[in-house]
């Protein structure tokens, strides 16, 4: 358990969140479970000093922290909040001192979540494409009149981040309040944009460019270091015109246009892999920092599907291979951070560590290598436990390395087996000039093109 006996958390007395159903969180939503109203049935008054917001409060001030996700939040788990004596705001010195519960101005920090719509269809977020009705819009733009541009002209906010769902530029609703944000009678603020990216393009933002009048960060999700991996959490997102957009906002952080810019991976058993890879591309392209959050079963759309994701428990078969993927001396870099991961890297370096298995001593031989066989090795292992989409972006590396018609021919395989026989079918031609095959390979082999070319002529 985490000692918070003197420590204080600013959130709830700046933090005001607007989740999907319009409920309010006092700080990031996964972090707490406290809700403090609706912004649909109250004004943002009503809610910022209501009954559920002062509870918030008192448990920050009475040391209790009753209603945090101890387990979740980053600053607990990392023990990053400062003690009581350290905090030196005006507004939140008084309200240490003198217990107060009531803050006399609004938030500081209005976070928006409230909007799903979306370009992409993350697995990890959703199920498929989600864009606002008609009726959604219209209660959208309530919001916008009666709690967003309201707070933004008070004078009190500080910082607006948009958007903890779906994506600001695929959202029109969003797009109205940036232009708002544009315009030139808007007082200056910390604009923090989380985005996927695939829109935010020069073109985009030239449209927007009274946005740089403000402190712009720019975090951006992508969850890949590779445009295979791309292909199946980014849907349908591409990851050529990615690039380019993160290499435009790159130059805008070098031109002090954007001061702060960030790449997010969820890491999960389908991209785990590219941890260090990922850190590498968010150097590559100017970032300041890469960050590394868990995978949160979040909604019906991961369902069944969520224990297979979720590397975290030593349940998971994949487990110890994602502690000899955090070993990596990379993850010790402050440019590298962890989030809700650092305990398990604590526990993958500390002395308690536990022995790899099997399939973990063939990532740590890989990582130590990266040659063609390692990479194959560690395919085999995956589809010996069902697993043949990983296999396959193994086999991938594989070829990478070595384009041998065996390694192609293995590739071909475990793409078949993923339910990607199109994918497939040039790599299991090419396996066909293998000579080293046995009798019983090649006609497995005839086998599998087979039935590839019937499913895709499908």
């Amino acid at each position: 358990m985490h000692d918070l006996a003197g420590r204080f958390c600013a959130e709830p007395f700046e933090h005001f969140e607007i989740l999907l159903d319009g409920r309010v969180s006092p700080c990031c939503s996964l972090w707490v479970d406290l809700r403090l109203g609706n912004v649909h049935a109250a004004d943002l008054s009503a809610i910022w000093n209501g009954a559920l917001a002062q509870e918030m409060r008192r448990s920050i001030l009475d040391g209790s922290f009753r209603h945090c996700r101890k387990d979740r939040c980053a600053m607990i788990v990392n023990g990053a909040l400062p003690h009581r004596g350290e905090v030196s705001e005006p507004h939140l010195r008084a309200a240490i001192d003198n217990g107060a519960t009531v803050m006399e101005k609004g938030p500081r920090h209005l976070f928006l979540a409230h909007d799903a719509t979306c370009n992409l269809a993350c697995p990890s977020c959703r199920s498929g494409l989600i864009a606002a009705s008609g009726a959604q819009k219209q209660r959208l733009n309530r919001v916008a009149e009666r709690v967003v541009l309201p707070a933004v002209a008070s004078g009190d906010l500080r910082k607006l981040s948009v958007a903890g769902q779906g994506d600001p530029w695929a959202s029109p609703h969003y797009r109205s309040i940036l232009s708002a944000l544009a315009e030139d009678g808007c007082p200056p603020l910390h604009l923090a944009l989380y985005t996927n990216a695939v829109l935010m393009s020069e073109k985009t933002w030239q449209a927007y460019e009274g946005l740089e009048r403000h402190e712009i960060t720019v975090c951006v999700s992508v969850d890949a270091a590779s445009a295979f991996t791309y292909a199946r959490l980014r849907p349908p997102g591409r990851w050529e015109q990615l690039l380019r957009n993160l290499a435009f906002i790159g130059e805008m952080r070098a031109r002090g246009a954007v001061r702060l810019f960030e790449l997010n991976m969820t890491v999960q058993a389908d991209n785990y892999v590219e941890m260090a890879e990922f850190a590498r591309l968010a150097r590559s392209v100017g970032c300041d920092h890469a960050l590394f959050y868990l995978i949160r079963n979040t909604g019906s759309h991961l369902g069944p599907h969520y224990a297979d994701c979720d590397l975290s428990t030593p349940a998971h078969p994949e487990h110890a291979a994602l502690l000899e993927v955090l070993r990596d001396p990379l993850f010790a870099d402050p440019f590298c951070r962890l989030f809700d991961i650092q305990t398990l890297r604590e526990e993958a370096c500390g002395p308690d560590a536990p022995p790899p298995d099997a399939f973990a001593e063939l990532v740590r031989r890989r990582m130590r290598s990266g040659a063609a066989e390692d990479w194959s090795a560690e395919g085999m292992a995956l589809l010996e436990i069902n697993r043949p989409w990983r296999a396959a972006q193994r086999f991938l590396r594989a070829v990478d390395r070595d384009p041998s018609a065996r390694n192609r021919l293995d590739l071909g395989v475990a793409l078949f087996l993923a339910g990607l026989p199109a994918e497939a079918m040039p790599h299991l031609e090419s396996g066909q000039g293998d000579d080293s095959l046995s009798a019983e390979e090649r006609a497995a082999l005839d086998t599998c093109l087979a039935a590839a070319r019937a499913e895709s002529a499908a």
